[in-house]
């Protein structure tokens, strides 16, 4: 039987990435052990849209400035709901913004160019 993925454990994850404690690579990691694995399920829509988005957080150029709305969305009703608040941190920081931001980092330097 898999083993839950919940919005609390990912808006905790969340946190401690907000917080330093953990780095973007450390993330994505994690969500890539989770995501669209046998050996993990989803609490809901809102939470696999999350752990999607944080599965592709290098190429999607996913900052710690989107952890206001990440968390947000996981309290989102549905899968919808919660990518229209993901995609709105796209709105406010647009992706050639994103790429001189990341440009930098290791983890996100393949995408920037």
């Amino acid at each position: 039987m898999p083993k839950l993925v919940t919005a609390r454990e990912m808006d905790a994850l969340l946190v401690r990435w907000g917080s330093n404690e953990l780095s973007a690579s450390e993330v994505h990691s994690w969500a890539e052990a989770r995501f669209a694995t046998h050996s993990w399920e989803p609490e809901n829509d809102a939470v696999n849209e999350v752990l999607s988005h944080l599965d592709r957080l290098d190429m999607n150029l996913v900052v710690v400035e989107d952890i206001p709305l990440l968390r947000e969305a996981l309290l989102a009703r549905n899968e919808e709901d919660a990518n229209r608040l993901i995609e709105r941190s796209y709105a406010i920081t647009p992706l050639e913004a994103r790429k001189l931001i990341c440009a930098e980092k290791p983890i996100y330097a393949p995408f920037c160019n």
